[in-house]
Order: C-alpha cells, then structure tokens, then sequence
C-alpha cells in the first residue's frame, strides 16, 4: 500500500487549479498498466527504458509518437510517455529492492 501512496503523491497536480498535464495522464495510464506486469516484466522494461532516454536523440516531447519499446505491446510513445513510465517503474521497483534485503 505505501507503494501506490508514494505513486500518489508523485502524479498528483500541485493544486485544484492546475491544468491536468499530459505528463500527469501518462503516470496515471503506466502506474495503472505497469501494476499488472510482473516484476521481472519490470525490470525489463525499464533497462530498454533507460537506454532509449540516455541516447543523445532523445527528445522529451509530450505529443510526437516516435518511439518504440519491443518489450511493451507495441506502438508507438512520445519521449515524456517514456520518461513518466521510468519514473513510476522506478519507485515501484526501488521499494521491492529494498525489500529484499530485509529477510
């Protein structure tokens, strides 16, 4: 349950006021998705994650499809998709690391 608190608190606007931002739909839509997907689904998906976002072409947009990561179903993503679904495989991966350790 503190996993899906911490989530929460990261995809949350800042205030009633805000604009919802693409960038708080595309965490809502991987928090949701990645749930599903077992840890090793995870990890995997997040290793071809970083290695797409830290190439020198990699451009954080928030619409442009261009995308692709064979390890998800498919398609096309825009660069802050890709970048918002790091995020919440990160803080959903960290935590089960942590865990690891404690038995």
């Amino acid at each position: 349950m503190n996993i899906l608190r911490t989530l929460w608190r990261r995809i949350v606007p800042s205030s009633a006021g805000d604009q919802v931002s693409p960038r708080f739909s595309y965490r809502i839509y991987w928090a949701k998705t990645s749930l599903s997907w077992t840890p090793e689904v995870r990890e995997q998906v997040l290793d071809k994650l970083r290695e797409v976002i830290a190439a020198p072409s990699f451009e954080r947009n928030p619409y442009r499809r261009v995308y692709t990561i064979p390890a998800l179903a498919g398609g096309k993503y825009s660069g802050e998709s890709l970048a918002c679904l790091k995020e919440v495989l990160e803080a959903l991966v960290q935590p089960a690391e942590g865990r690891s350790g404690d038995t």
